[in-house]
């Protein structure tokens, strides 16, 4: 999907900074990669491209419907996972990606 708007800053380890824009997002049911051998049940990958150069920097986020508590997730409902791992090729409802990512908590 593509996007109209969102930034993404990055400081080296020198403190200096690069500025990229969001320019799309997709997402992978089950997850394309996998933490400590785990594949979890959706991850998203938003795509940015800097402002400067054509360089990319991507941001991966995962979701696991079962470490999510036992309260329904919408976002999760939306995507239909058991008929998106039936098929080959699946088109997902439109998502407020910006609604999304200000839910998200990084703490844990």
């Amino acid at each position: 999907m593509d996007f109209q708007d969102g930034s993404l800053v990055v400081w080296d380890n020198l403190g200096e900074s690069k500025a990229y824009k969001l320019i799309q997002y997709h997402i992978h049911a089950p997850s394309e990669h996998t933490i400590d051998g785990k594949n979890y049940d959706v991850e998203i990958h938003m795509v940015h491209k800097s402002y400067s150069d054509n360089t990319l920097a991507s941001v991966g986020v995962f979701f696991d419907s079962a470490a999510g508590g036992s309260d329904p997730n919408p976002f999760i409902s939306a995507l239909d996972l058991a008929r998106a791992r039936n098929s080959t090729r699946y088109r997902i409802p439109q998502i407020n990606l910006m609604s999304l990512v200000k839910e998200l908590n990084f703490n844990k």
